[in-house]
């Protein structure tokens, strides 16, 4: 079963999962911080770039296993499959909220 998302997250997932590149940064601060595969990439435009980039790269659709509290952030845990080796993987999506947008991402598989 599926844990229960904020309105927020579930607009990410998806937003993530239908490759909608507008829907997916209409959810991050303006100036936002986004870091994924030792890249960061800071603000809307850059965070779009990276999400399209991605999105054609990989093909990723994203199923979300656990939501937790870790200090000030928001982690989701999903399974993640898409056009990658060892497809699907599990990753760690740790979130910072502020003002109902995403502040900061960062993309883990530990």
């Amino acid at each position: 079963m599926k844990p229960p998302l904020p309105p927020l997250l579930a607009a990410f997932v998806a937003a993530k999962n239908d490759h909608d590149s507008i829907a997916f940064t209409a959810c991050f601060a303006a100036d936002a911080i986004v870091r994924d595969e030792q890249q960061t990439h800071r603000g809307a435009s850059a965070i779009q770039a990276w999400f399209e980039e991605v999105s054609r790269k990989y093909r990723t659709r994203m199923s979300v296993t656990a939501i937790e509290k870790q200090g000030g952030k928001t982690v989701l845990t999903a399974e993640v499959s898409g056009d990658f080796p060892g497809s699907p993987f599990p990753f760690q999506y740790h979130l910072t909220l502020k003002d109902d947008k995403i502040a900061a991402l960062e993309i883990t598989s530990d």
